[in-house]
């Protein structure tokens, strides 16, 4: 009797533990539902102002952009307390690049940086795009220990720096590499392009040597047509009845 009854007590163990880890699982379950469902307005919510703070980030950097697009960045001028930078920008352009810049064109210069012994760059803000295309395409006839260079970001000044290594390889390839604002442009060269048509066009065969005989047909002479006057046809008849009247 006694080993019935413990393996009964053994079993309605096992039977409840069961019970309890059945019901642990389902109320587990139904509670994750109903926080999942919770949580979801939430979750939906977050997202949306991921996809805002990411859309205004880039508002932030296309103005940040637009705001420098016409911005010189100018190394190398001699700093002095009785010369103003709008003064030294204008004198240094007018002789080394021969442009001269009215001060109606330049809406603000000042130095950069606070005072330590060395001269300061200057950053110059112009009213247009294409003066400023103007300078830079003139920069290479400054004179030595001044340089010009655009007005770009934290951001895309990092991003340009990492591109150098690659703008190197390429340029060691021969091909013609440049980086515009944080974007690497790699061209081919033109004696390479020149070079890949002419291996092109030897490799790709000569019509008259694919084409065979079958395939070339000659052009049959055109059959002369009998021009017929029209005239003549009506007045042939009426003679030959005109003939045949003074037989009569």
């Amino acid at each position: 009797m006694e080993g019935q009854m413990v393996l009964l007590l053994e079993k309605l163990k096992d039977q409840m533990d069961q019970q309890t880890v059945t019901i642990t699982n389902a109320v587990t379950k139904n509670i994750l539902e109903l926080i999942d469902e919770k949580i979801k307005p939430l979750r939906q919510e977050n997202e949306n102002l991921k996809m805002e703070i990411h859309q205004l980030r880039d508002k932030v950097k296309s103005m940040e952009i637009e705001k420098k697009r016409n911005n010189l960045v100018i190394f190398g001028l001699e700093e002095s307390p009785e010369t103003k930078p709008i003064d030294s920008v204008r004198v240094v352009f007018k002789e080394n690049l021969e442009i001269t810049l009215e001060k109606h064109e330049i809406i603000k210069a000042h130095r950069l940086g606070l005072w330590k012994g060395k001269a300061r760059p200057i950053l110059v803000s112009l009213t247009t795009n294409w003066r400023k295309n103007e300078i830079m395409k003139n920069k290479k006839k400054l004179p030595k220990g001044i340089s010009i260079n655009e007005d770009f970001s934290k951001e895309t000044l990092a991003k340009r720096k990492e591109l150098i290594p690659k703008l190197q390889e390429e340029r060691k390839k021969g091909r013609i590499a440049y980086i515009k604002e944080d974007k690497l442009i790699v061209k081919e060269a033109k004696d390479q392009s020149r070079d890949k048509r002419k291996r092109e066009s030897s490799s790709s065969p000569s019509p008259s040597a694919s084409a065979t005989e079958s395939e070339i047909v000659k052009a049959a002479p055109k059959k002369k047509l009998n021009k017929i006057n029209a005239f003549e046809k009506m007045y042939r008849p009426r003679s030959q009845s005109l003939s045949e009247q003074n037989k009569l």
